[in-house]
């Protein structure tokens, strides 16, 4: 099975991007009907998505909207204007950031600090460093050492740690530090509620967090209770996965803890952990296959290799042929195909004498295997390739897009990213330019 090298678009994030390209963040802008940054020679203004000119051409740079405010340049400065293109805080600053939790990150005669666009409040820029407002607080640095500050500005961990890793979850009232070679946890109000202990602590999710010492690993809870003894060889993928499941490694096999009770032996030489089917992949001897949540083996582990269960349908590879499994490992679709992709729209791309087409999932084929590539179908359409260039097809095999394009991604709410003669930008699916962004 071939993985697509190309990027992907999925909900306002690029997925994937070939190793010989680079996408400039500015598509990211595409996933909502806003404003988008424009180039004229060399000036940035805004349009939306369909090209209508909304504020004129009058920056040295500009960035995507985030919360309602977009950063822009002028003269060397940074600023930030809102959706009518009124500055929301003059281009004074040497850096800065997008928007997030309201506040910016600017950086003012070599020292950072913030700005709350939406009132024009600035946080004194005193910070040799500083991280974005996550819950409430944010991580600041100073003479080499780490603490977090509220939005007011006020202190909430003194800068003398050495390491404070910042929430990434909002189910967690614990942020890791690191003290001295030891790691403790402190909770929102800059307490420390798990003292230094442990040679390492990771993020806490769903309450849970991995724990390290002497070199093997366990669980701990936000009041600093190991649920999960120090006998794991490795980090667990995902302190705490799909219901509480937790990938563990002991004596280089795989298993699952539940809480901290041990569920299901380390029998696997692999798994990634359970997905939100409730079944988890595992290897073993070379083979992949799926189990449910008690253990049981509900896919054979006899597979070469398979993509994630989509449309009740699974892509798997077996004696070096492709073809489809349900969720009870029975073949559907037969392993006669040299690749396969996913099924998306009631359709999988699809490779045999070394060309791509389409079938249903009776098997049958409904676009005939004449390109070089294909991409799944997203918005009605699928990325196509002939000859190095790419277009789209719609579900009859109409050519919808002409294959013009040097490089193409999926559609999504209507847009799409291309790259035409050395420039990126985006089309709707009348193959009208949406925007032309530069390398």
């Amino acid at each position: 099975m071939q993985e697509n090298n190309l990027i992907k678009y999925e909900g306002g994030v690029v997925q994937k991007v070939s190793s010989a390209i680079s996408i400039t963040n500015k598509l990211l802008a595409i996933a909502e009907p806003k404003l988008i940054p424009c180039r004229k020679k060399d000036k940035w203004g805004f349009c939306t998505p369909d090209k209508k000119l909304m504020i004129e051409f009058l920056f040295d740079d500009a960035d995507i909207y985030c919360e309602g405010f977009a950063r822009v340049k002028k003269n060397g400065k940074w600023g930030f204007v809102d959706m009518k293109g009124n500055f929301a805080a003059e281009c004074i600053y040497e850096e800065s950031s997008g928007v997030e939790e309201g506040f910016a990150k600017v950086k003012l005669n070599g020292k950072w600090g913030f700005l709350n666009i939406k009132g024009n409040i600035e946080i004194e820029c005193l910070y040799d460093e500083c991280g974005y407002f996550r819950n409430g607080l944010a991580k600041v640095s100073q003479n080499g050492k780490e603490g977090l500050i509220n939005k007011d500005g006020k202190i909430v961990l003194k800068c003398i740690y050495d390491t404070v890793i910042n929430w990434s979850y909002d189910d967690t009232d614990c942020a890791p530090i690191e003290l001295q070679g030891k790691w403790g946890a402190c909770d929102k109000t800059g307490s420390i509620v798990i003292p230094f202990l442990y040679d390492k602590i990771s993020l806490f999710k769903k309450g849970l967090a991995a724990i390290k010492l002497n070199d093997k690993w366990g669980i701990i809870d936000e009041k600093g209770n190991v649920v999960t003894d120090l006998i794991l060889d490795d980090e667990p993928i995902s302190p705490c996965d799909i219901d509480n499941y937790t990938t563990h490694h002991v004596n280089g096999k795989y298993g699952f803890f539940n809480k901290g009770k041990l569920i299901i032996p380390n029998l696997y030489d692999f798994s990634w952990g359970f997905n939100e089917d409730g079944l988890a992949d595992v290897r073993l001897n070379g083979k992949t296959g799926y189990i449910d949540k008690t253990g049981k083996v509900v896919v054979p582990i006899i597979f070469d290799g398979f993509f994630i269960l989509r449309e009740e349908l699974t892509s798997v590879t077996l004696k070096n042929k492709d073809g489809f499994i349900n969720r009870r490992g029975e073949f559907v679709i037969p392993n006669i195909y040299e690749d396969t992709k996913s099924f998306s729209e009631g359709l999988a791309p699809v490779k045999i004498s070394n060309k791509w087409g389409f079938i249903d999932k009776g098997g049958k084929w409904v676009i005939p295997n004449i390109y070089d590539y294909l991409d799944e179908f997203s918005d009605g359409l699928a990325v196509a390739g002939i000859n190095k260039k790419y277009g789209f097809i719609d579900k009859t095999g109409n050519r919808a897009i002409p294959n013009i394009y040097d490089i193409a991604s999926s559609f999504s709410n209507g847009l799409a990213p291309i790259r035409i003669n050395g420039k990126y930008g985006l089309i709707n699916k009348k193959r009208r330019n949406s925007t032309s962004l530069p390398l």
